[in-house]
């Protein structure tokens, strides 16, 4: 089984620079302890002995970023550099046009803005998408969530029902292509498994980490440096 990791980092940062008072070109620019956001992702892809190769999903105004990116960091499993378009959909689409089943058996599409996933989380969903079609981490929800209409509280989700969705989220490469090819205005899904499932395949799950949280505002930084930081030193 060839396996490649997709790392996404074509987004605008908008949520982001809503809520910081400095606005930045792309969050996974920033640096946490010397080294930018993003390479915490690739490095535990580089490292995890299941994956094969690894592009980068990026957005063409920011390609000078990345042609210094170039000239500071050596990663060996990175195959090459993928234009992204406006949006997640567009860019994950770019991607499986510039790949085919030659190149591929399986992929992982990871947010670049979740520095802190593991190769656990890694092998699981690898092996299960080796057994089955498609999968995704995922980790309970301990908040009581409402759904609302206007300001009125309209019913109460059962909390047992409900799971985060994290990534890397994995899929047989013909699964991923012909979900593509199948669903119409993909735009309005938020994430990939969401489009397999609408296409009508069946995805299954396994266990996330509550450490694997993405950056989307502003004030996630201080609790992903927090972490970093016990991860880095080795803390318990």
């Amino acid at each position: 089984m060839r396996i490649i990791a997709a790392i996404m980092t074509a987004g605008d940062s908008s949520r982001f620079n809503e809520s910081a008072s400095q606005k930045v070109e792309n969050k996974v620019f920033l640096k946490i302890f010397s080294k930018p956001i993003v390479n915490y992702s690739i490095d535990i892809f580089q490292q995890c002995e299941k994956i094969d190769g690894i592009y980068v999903v990026y957005n063409a105004k920011q390609t000078g970023w990345w042609e210094d990116w170039k000239t500071h960091y050596d990663y060996p499993k990175v195959r090459g550099f993928i234009e992204g378009g406006k949006t997640r959909q567009e860019s994950v689409k770019n991607l499986l046009n510039s790949l085919d089943e030659n190149s591929c058996d399986i992929i992982l599409i990871q947010d670049g803005a979740r520095p802190l996933v593991t190769q656990e989380i890694i092998r699981r969903v690898v092996e299960k998408v080796i057994k089955e079609d498609a999968c995704i981490p995922v980790i309970p929800i301990f908040e009581t969530i409402k759904r609302v209409e206007k300001d009125i509280v309209f019913s109460t989700i059962p909390r047992e029902e409900m799971v985060i969705a994290q990534t890397p989220q994995g899929f047989k490469y013909s699964i991923l292509r012909a979900a593509y090819e199948k669903v119409k205005n993909v735009e309005m899904y938020t994430d990939d498994a969401s489009i397999v499932e609408s296409a009508g395949y069946e995805v299954k799950c396994v266990e996330g980490d509550t450490k694997n949280r993405k950056i989307t505002v502003y004030d996630d930084l201080a609790y992903i440096k927090a972490l970093l930081y016990l991860r880095e030193k080795r803390f318990p």
